[in-house]
């Protein structure tokens, strides 16, 4: 499922840091929500990455700066993202059936 949001990003230190890591930063990003094998060393376990690693790129933005995020689930199950540093309608940012009912 793909989904697009349009968001300004607002901070008053002047960027939005969307803790999700190298850099990527453009008007527009594309994101996708990944199975991936998250290796620690000691042990391997199943997760959920960004751009198929874990962690994902951060992403970041000025103050005041519309973009616009297009997301892919590529999951089994539904899914959301917590964006850190937007203000966005709550139907776009919590979680499912709690902030907004799964269609």
């Amino acid at each position: 499922m793909r989904t697009s949001l349009r968001a300004f990003a607002l901070s008053t230190a002047g960027a939005a840091l969307v803790a999700l890591s190298g850099p990527l930063s453009a008007k527009t990003c594309n994101l996708t929500v990944d199975p991936v094998t998250i290796d620690t060393g000691d042990f391997t376990r199943d997760g959920i990455g960004y751009n198929g690693a874990s962690p994902g790129p951060v992403l970041r933005f000025k103050e005041g700066e519309e973009v616009t995020i297009n997301v892919t689930n590529n999951l089994d199950s539904d899914t959301s993202i917590h964006w850190h540093g937007l203000i966005l309608p709550y139907q776009q940012d919590g979680v499912p059936t709690i902030s907004y009912p799964v269609h």
